[in-house]
C-alpha cells in the first residue's frame, strides 16, 4: 500500500476537468471541421459527373480538415 501511495506521490497530477473541457473542445472542432467540407465543395461537386474527380475532391478536403486539425492540436501542445 505505501509503495501505491509513494506512485502517486510522484506521478505528475492531471486535473480531471481540464482534460475534460479540452477533449470536449477538440470533439466541437473535428465536428466543425468535417462539417463545414459541404459548405466549401457542394457547389463544385455539383457541377461534377465524374465520380473519380468527386472522390478525390472530398478526400482532398477530408484530408485538408484532419491535418489543419492536427497542426491545431500540436500547437495548442507546444505554446
Amino acid at each position: 500500500m505505501l509503495e501505491i501511495e509513494a506512485k502517486v506521490k510522484t506521478v505528475p497530477y492531471v486535473d480531471a476537468e481540464i482534460v475534460e473541457k479540452q477533449a470536449f473542445q477538440v470533439g466541437r472542432t473535428v465536428r466543425d471541421s468535417l462539417q463545414n467540407i459541404p459548405d466549401r465543395v457542394s457547389s463544385l461537386l455539383a457541377s461534377l459527373s465524374d465520380a473519380h474527380q468527386i472522390y478525390e475532391i472530398l478526400t482532398k478536403e477530408i484530408r485538408l480538415a484532419l491535418e489543419s486539425l492536427s497542426s491545431d492540436l500540436v500547437d495548442t501542445e507546444n505554446p
